[in-house]
């Protein structure tokens, strides 16, 4: 089975951008706990049911490092923009 990985994005209001990324860190957390789960299971598991187990562990933590990466980037651009807009709002007290 072929994978391929896309981007998709939708806009939401500025003061949104927190909210919504604590709903994908939330995602995240669930399916960190199910991963747990899943490893507590595997543990003692018979060879061969134990190789399958680990590698679905580790696409699914692969999955999961893209969702954290893609959160952190969320944040990193929100508190970008955050900082020019209060940058641009001093200089402009600055000038008067």
């Amino acid at each position: 089975e072929v994978r391929v990985k896309v981007n998709i994005s939708y806009a939401v209001e500025l003061e949104e951008v927190p909210a919504e990324t604590d709903k994908l860190l939330g995602e995240c957390e669930g399916i960190l706990r199910r991963l747990h789960g899943d490893l507590e299971h595997a543990i003692g598991q018979p060879p061969l049911e134990l190789i399958t187990q680990i590698d679905s562990i580790r696409v699914s933590l692969e999955a999961l490092d893209r969702r954290f990466d893609d959160c952190a980037r969320i944040i990193s651009g929100y508190v970008e923009l955050k900082n020019k807009m209060t940058q641009g709002t001093n200089s402009e007290v600055d000038s008067d």
